[in-house]
């Protein structure tokens, strides 16, 4: 009735792959981009010193942030999300079948279609984000988002009952 010790070995591996890669992938990208951007990589480290404090740095004493600290830093958690958002870990998730034929604006997807949501493209909608090539961190700052729109269309951990466990 519960997994054999092979089942969990592999699921185990798998999740521990699954979230180094993508992990990994997601520090890179954001590396690059504040490459690309030294004014916002000049605004987030000015913020990281202010909460996790200068002299520490300094110093070498860093501590591990505490939540509250964590929950201060806004401006690095905008960055993240706009960074996830440009470049998601993976681009393609949920692949289903079409049970029937299903019409969806000008298109006819057949029964037995294989549909894939392609996270890439949902992230670069200008009908869910203005200017959706551009990155712009500012767009997660003081409620300027549409939420209405975004949470629905924003899946760089999935979403729902198939969301991201890491």
């Amino acid at each position: 009735n519960g997994l054999t010790d092979e089942e969990v070995r592999s699921n185990t591996l798998a999740m521990y792959l699954a979230g180094q890669n993508t992990t990994t992938f997601t520090i890179c990208a954001t590396l690059h981009i504040l490459a690309e951007y030294p004014e916002i990589q000049e605004k987030m480290r000015q913020e990281v010193l202010s909460v996790l404090g200068k002299e520490e740095y300094i110093n070498g004493t860093f501590q591990t942030p505490t939540n509250d600290q964590l929950n201060q830093l806004e401006y690095t958690y905008a960055i993240m999300q706009e960074s996830m958002r440009l470049y998601p870990a993976l681009s393609l998730l949920t692949y289903r079948e079409a049970q029937k034929d299903v019409h969806y604006k000008n298109h006819i997807i057949p029964k037995g279609t294989i549909v894939a949501s392609c996270v890439y493209a949902m992230h670069r909608n200008p009908e869910y984000f203005k200017d959706p090539n551009t990155f712009d961190p500012s767009r997660y700052l003081n409620g300027k988002i549409d939420t209405t729109k975004v949470d629905s269309n924003w899946f760089s951990f999935s979403n729902g009952s198939r969301i991201c466990i890491g």
